[in-house]
């Protein structure tokens, strides 16, 4: 499933445009011009597992812009291993021009990359190029942020920020131009294994700043082995000093291009510097292609990921994306680098798998060849509950809405509703399509409030759990009832209309039901005990 929003014209509008909880497999907003939005000009709020792609659009400011006013705005897509880029965007006059907060995922990398944002000439409150809050493997590269104007002065530098970074692990900002920035590259607090490399920086009162306004920021070695991190200062800081704040908690190597002369301010503690006197240190790194090959797949595709939960799961999203990606570029697979082979082997062994048959199907159904879509999906043998469940999805997608049938069988519909309250990360992107099929708008839940759902459900009260479910009607409810304590279960019917109240034992754990009585379907049941709902879940009958 595919969402875009393309080459639309927006003016005066709150938002140009507004995404939320949106549930496609891929949303692309690419090629917009939008004008003078009050808040964003582009508002994507709590998406999970859906590739969220924002190009080649242009954002302008009100005059005078919010002070709330954010270019691209993109919070809280928790929910799963996605991929967000934003790229090749004009960005003018906002307060923030990309704003990227609680997005962190575990396979892929949030990325702001080739976007122009301008700032104007005097402003009375900060302006940020780019902020990165609670979002690990931020990748921040060959952005140009510029203040028209003159160049900031002891008075005015902490109203300009090219690049903030917050609380972000392991992420790279490189390759980009700050031009006129108070503070050029800010790093807050835990940063922890983050590169700053290659960045060229002009008439910059601080090009980097550790630790604005929070006393220190955890970095790492700044080195990528035998190519120093070469970052250039093109002109003098305005300040006097290439770096400002405080490193912690241990030295780090920084290498530097000692053009003009390096200076360190009396606060810059646990840093020691190191000249680098190869002027082409960024060239060797490698070219841009390769460049971008490894960083977004090297992991990927020589099976360097590991996961604290769900690591065969995580790990197929990211085989399927890498997949993907080479398919639809398969020069990224010739580049004459001495790795070619890795990622061409990679390709190989996955086009003759599950995650290449199964692409194949969506590309078949995408040109509605329905016959052969049917029949490649016949030869996947599911390793995983991902691959079952989109083979799943297809059969019935096939077999119904390809023929122009909109109603489903009971035990179709009880299969797709299975699917659709999966957590996605386990059940894969074929959730997402059986909650389209069925029509359903489900909220992601936060990743602490599942967390929690799950200690709950491990407590001395049972969880709450129906099984069997599906049931025909024969089914027990474990909920541990106190002496003293009402509780009781409601089942209610997907519009909310109540269906059954059945009063729960106490001192009971197990609690026998004959739902004989309830026409097949899906239904919502509510435990509540002392008068607080408990749970809330779904259950299936089928005939």
């Amino acid at each position: 499933m595919v969402l875009n929003v393309l080459n639309n014209n927006i003016s005066a509008r709150n938002a140009g445009v507004f995404l939320q909880f949106g549930q496609a497999q891929t949303h692309n907003i690419n090629n917009n011009i939008i004008n003078a939005t009050t808040i964003a000009g582009i508002y994507c709020l709590d998406n999970g597992g859906a590739d969220l792609t924002i190009k080649l659009n242009t954002l302008t400011a009100p005059s005078p812009p919010f002070n709330t006013a954010m270019g691209v705005r993109v919070e809280n897509a928790t929910m799963l291993p996605i991929d967000v880029k934003i790229g090749q965007n004009t960005i003018n006059m906002f307060k923030v021009g990309v704003y990227m907060n609680n997005l962190t995922t575990l396979t892929f990398r949030p990325e702001a990359r080739y976007n122009i944002i301008n700032f104007p000439a005097t402003v009375f409150s900060p302006r940020y190029g780019i902020i990165a809050r609670m979002s690990d493997n931020v990748f921040i590269d060959v952005n140009t942020v510029t203040k028209v104007g003159g160049a900031p002065t002891g008075a005015t530098y902490t109203r300009y920020f090219g690049a903030y970074v917050e609380n972000c692990i392991q992420s790279t900002v490189s390759n980009n131009t700050f031009t006129r920035m108070g503070n050029g590259v800010v790093m807050d607090i835990n940063n922890a294994g983050s590169k700053l490399t290659c960045n060229n920086f002009t008439s910059n009162w601080y090009p980097f700043n550790f630790g604005f306004g929070s006393g220190g920021s955890e970095i790492g070695d700044q080195y990528i082995p035998s190519n120093p991190n070469d970052n250039l200062y093109l002109t003098a800081p305005g300040s006097g000093f290439d770096l400002t704040g405080t490193i912690f908690p241990t030295p780090i190597q920084w290498y530097f291009r000692p053009i003009p002369l390096f200076n360190l301010t009396s606060n810059t503690a646990n840093l020691t510097p190191n000249p680098s006197f190869n002027q082409t240190a960024c060239d060797a790194v490698g070219p841009p292609s390769i460049i971008q090959r490894e960083n977004d797949f090297g992991q990927i595709v020589r099976n360097q990921f590991s996961f604290p939960q769900n690591d065969p799961e995580n790990k197929l999203w990211g085989w399927k994306k890498a997949y993907r990606f080479f398919k639809n570029n398969p020069s990224m697979l010739i580049l004459g680098a001495p790795d070619d082979s890795t990622y061409q082997n990679f390709f190989l062994l996955h086009q003759a798998g599950n995650v290449g048959a199964l692409q194949q199907v969506t590309d078949l159904i995408e040109i509605e060849d329905f016959n052969s879509a049917s029949n490649m999906s016949s030869t996947v043998n599911p390793n995983y509950s991902a691959e079952l469940n989109r083979k799943e999805v297809n059969r019935i997608y096939l077999s119904t809405w390809a023929l122009g049938v909109e109603h489903f069988s009971v035990a179709d519909s009880a299969m797709l509703y299975n699917i659709a309250y999966l957590d996605p990360v386990i059940g894969g992107d074929a959730v997402y399509s059986a909650r389209a099929m069925l029509r359903l708008l489900i909220e992601p839940v936060p990743f602490n409030a599942r967390m929690q759902q799950v200690t709950f459900a491990q407590d001395d009260k049972g969880n709450g759990r129906i099984y069997p479910n599906p049931t025909t009607g024969k089914t027990q409810l474990e909920f541990v009832v106190e002496e003293g304590i009402h509780a009781s279960l409601e089942i209610f019917s997907i519009t909310g209309q109540r269906i059954l109240s059945i009063s729960l034992g106490e001192n009971e754990a197990f609690h026998q039901l004959d739902l004989g009585g309830i026409s097949p379907g899906v239904y919502l049941y509510k435990v509540i005990s002392a008068e607080e709902v408990i749970v809330t879940d779904k259950i299936i009958i089928v005939e």
